[in-house]
């Protein structure tokens, strides 16, 4: 029973070494963050808008959490989770909806821009780097895009086995606000690397589907996706997995259901 309370004590401590010292795997360091707002008319915690803020020119990717350190096989690829193929999710830029009030919120489908699905594999650490790691697990990461210092952009995801795509700018299900899938929307807890977890509720679903994201600096006008100098400690990007000529994310015209 004292070794099996040291060996949970030790590895809390590992969670929390990780989540104090690997600021590259987290939006809450260096300026970059995620921001809640609540509309008058949903103004709980389930139904917040989440903002995210890039500070400096960087390269943000998308990836499962870490809810173990323990599989052979690393976490689960997030292509499990949200349909992570070319033009199934992106972003909105904020300021592309700057005009709009946030009880007003309609948008044209046409200011989202689509990611090209670009992958690489990332390896998560339980310390600080891997020389200081009992544990890693490794996955795969989808480029979402590179984006210019002072960036704030909304989510667009599409869960996996829906046609709807669900972002986290919209109403969330209520009455007046039917149509979509989408019941709540959350961030804020942090996986056993330090992630923050980003949280989308379904209709008719269990806890929530999660991902969490990531980021590499990169050189004004690079668009190579890699880090600048040195990988940062915490999270480990070992390589691309999509060869060839690296297209740029475009807004494409889609036939997909928004609701907001």
């Amino acid at each position: 029973m004292k070794k099996l309370f040291i060996f949970a004590l030790m590895l809390s401590i590992s969670g929390l070494i990780a989540g104090v010292n690997q600021p590259f795997k987290q939006f809450s360091d260096d300026g970059y963050y995620y921001a809640g707002m609540q509309r008058s008319d949903q103004n709980w915690l389930g139904a917040s808008l989440i903002k995210m803020h890039v500070s400096a020119n960087s390269s943000v990717w998308l990836s499962n959490y870490v809810n173990s350190w323990f599989s052979d096989d690393g976490i689960a690829d997030l292509n499990t989770v949200y349909n992570m193929s070319a033009g199934n999710y992106g972003y909105i830029n904020a300021n592309d909806l700057a005009s709009l009030s946030l009880e007003k919120s309609q948008y044209s489908p046409d200011i989202i821009t689509f990611s090209n699905g670009e992958t690489t594999k990332i390896t998560y650490f339980s310390g600080q780097d891997e020389q200081s790691s009992p544990y890693k697990v490794t996955t795969t990461g989808y480029l979402l895009d590179t984006f210019k210092e002072d960036s704030d952009i909304f989510l667009v995801m599409t869960p996996l086995g829906k046609e709807e795509l669900m972002d986290s700018y919209q109403y969330v299900k209520q009455d007046g606000h039917e149509a979509t899938d989408l019941v709540s929307r959350v961030f804020g807890t942090q996986d056993l690397a330090g992630n923050t977890r980003i949280n989308f509720g379904l209709h008719n679903e269990g806890p929530g589907r999660e991902f969490v994201a990531v980021y590499t600096k990169v050189d004004d006008g690079d668009d190579s996706h890699q880090p600048s100098g040195q990988p940062l400690p915490g999270v480990f990007i070992t390589g691309l997995l999509a060869f060839g000529t690296i297209a740029t994310s475009k807004k494409l015209s889609k036939t997909r259901k928004v609701h907001v």
